[in-house]
């Protein structure tokens, strides 16, 4: 993987390769980022220029030997540790299946992970036998690379057993680097945090997911707008809600608050009813996390003014007329029912009765 693949995040991709090129490569590094954010997308591209052996001036070359081997995860000096389940105890004997889902889900979470190795209820971890493995395999010379690169995901799976690699992170071998990737920094051990050189690396914002919809899935430039808006930052988030986004939820949202607030034709707003309860559990929860956001930057526009920060013209023109209908004492109140239309969605709650009950708080709030 080349930075230039890797979405968004400009200037940090620019200062990791700028410390590639100026020799400031840290020998142990962690970095720190929530699910779907590019860590490991990141960390990938950051091993292949450091052996890329004819770097460009802020990316990997793409084409010499080890970047071609790099780009199918089986190069001979780079090396992957992560969670994996019992029986097995170390991570080459899912080796395979951690090459498949890399070039398939780059950007994976854990749950996903587990889920390619067929887990079912078994939660994964890092065992005490795989970090003596790390450090007997390090403890070797590099085979064609300038590094030996070893790239521990999921870090916080490691648990007390993180102590065996201490030595190993205070002196490494020589033209050794080690990349640990995690989420939470908090379930780390302290001692292995003081021992690396910490990158934070920032959820995605709604520009950079929409801009990445529209390059890399072809997405309408609306849609890829109000996914950008939800996703919380995350590509997984993103690429699943594309995946189930049939409708323009902002047209959408329209035609719903106009049903609850107009005297319009009830038989329409009845088949609008029809139409959002059949839609399924994952796009009528979208929806109401739609709903919700717009309703929060509404009420940040009302009383700060300041210019919505949406990816869309459509979007911003909407909530600044929106915002002429919030109460905050009310707006309060149905936020929190969509949030309870969400929690009953999501455990099965009857449709139709839960997208009545919020016509009801609608007319009441916004009326």
């Amino acid at each position: 993987m080349q930075f230039s693949q890797v979405i968004g995040h400009k200037s940090l991709k620019e200062h990791l390769a700028q410390s590639i090129i100026q020799g400031r490569v840290a020998h142990a590094q962690l970095f720190l980022a929530k699910e779907g954010c590019g860590a490991l997308p990141l960390a990938l591209a950051y091993a292949t220029m450091v052996n890329c052996t004819n770097p460009i001036e802020a990316d990997s070359c793409g084409t010499c030997n080890s970047c071609k081997k790099m780009a199918q995860f089986i190069h001979s000096d780079l090396h992957f540790t992560f969670p994996t389940i019992s029986p097995a105890k170390q991570s080459k004997e899912f080796i395979s299946e951690w090459r498949n889902a890399l070039l398939s889900i780059p950007y994976m979470g854990y749950k996903q992970w587990l889920q390619n190795i067929k887990a079912e209820n078994k939660q994964g971890n890092i065992t005490a036998d795989e970090t003596r493995d790390i450090i007997r395999r390090l403890g070797l010379k590099q085979v064609e690379g300038k590094f030996k690169i070893q790239i521990i995901w999921g870090t916080e799976y490691l648990g007390l057993g993180g102590n065996i690699l201490l030595k190993l992170l205070e002196e490494p071998p020589e033209n050794t680097l080690l990349i640990l990737i995690a989420e939470d920094s908090d379930k780390i051990l302290p001692t292995i945090l003081s021992r690396t050189q910490v990158i934070k690396i920032p959820n995605y914002t709604a520009f950079e997911i929409s801009h990445a919809l529209i390059e890399l899935e072809n997405c309408d430039a609306s849609k890829a707008s109000q996914i950008g808006s939800i996703s919380s930052g995350n590509w997984n988030i993103a690429l699943n809600l594309f995946e189930q986004a049939d409708n323009d939820l902002l047209q959408l949202l329209k035609d719903f608050l106009n049903g609850c607030l107009k005297n319009k034709d009830r038989k329409e707003f009845l088949e609008l009813i029809d139409k959002l309860s059949q839609s399924g559990r994952d796009p009528l929860k979208m929806f109401f996390e739609y709903f919700l956001m717009i309703l929060e930057k509404s009420t940040v526009y009302k009383y700060t003014n300041e210019e919505p920060p949406v990816p869309g013209d459509a979007e911003r023109i909407f909530i600044v007329k929106l915002a002429e209908k919030v109460d905050s004492q009310k707006i309060n109140i149905l936020m929190d029912e969509l949030n309870k239309s969400h929690y009953y969605i999501e455990r099965n709650g009857n449709p139709k009765l839960v997208l009545f009950n919020l016509y009801l708080w609608v007319r009441n709030c916004l009326g």
